[in-house]
């Protein structure tokens, strides 16, 4: 019982460090965005006791692509290492975690928007690409459970793969 207390005491403290640096600082691009999202996404993991073990070499540069099955695995990836991270463009609008999500220079993307959206995308992901880092994105589209297999991929974003 102590430690579960004492594990959401920390873990508030970081979250309100995280929301202070948040409002002082400018939003943030590119690499420096990359590796601020990566330094918090380590010190919010470690404040919720989660042990990670790395089988492995992640990428160094290109995309990657992963299942989705919870909002952890976001910080899980951020935390082993710096990513531009892609997300639907609703998550820029969400309380607080829109406003985090835009200092670490997120690339948000409109999901279904057609045709009209492609060039819009296909421009961020290239400056996403051109930081040198891996861009992560999740292209199920939503969480899962993991256990039913594996959802239909939205294709939008591997075209910006393949440009």
């Amino acid at each position: 019982m102590l430690r579960s207390v004492l594990r959401s005491v920390k873990l508030l403290a970081v979250l309100l460090a995280l929301i202070l640096d948040c409002a002082i600082r400018s939003p943030r691009a590119g690499v420096e965005a990359a590796v601020w999202a990566h330094e918090w996404s380590r010190r919010i993991v470690k404040a919720l006791g989660v042990k990670l073990r790395v089988s492995g070499r992640l990428p160094e540069s290109g995309a990657v692509v992963s299942n989705h099955l919870s909002y952890l695995d976001i910080l899980v990836y951020l935390s082993v290492r710096p990513f531009v991270m892609v997300a639907k463009s609703e998550v820029k609008g969400w309380p607080l975690l829109g406003w985090i999500t835009a200092r670490a220079g997120t690339v948000y993307v409109r999901r279904g928007g057609g045709p009209s959206t492609w060039d819009g995308v296909n421009r961020a992901m290239a400056a996403a690409y051109r930081t040198g880092l891996p861009v992560l994105f999740f292209p199920e589209g939503t969480t899962t459970d993991g256990e039913s297999g594996v959802l239909p991929f939205r294709r939008g974003l591997f075209h910006s793969v393949l440009n």
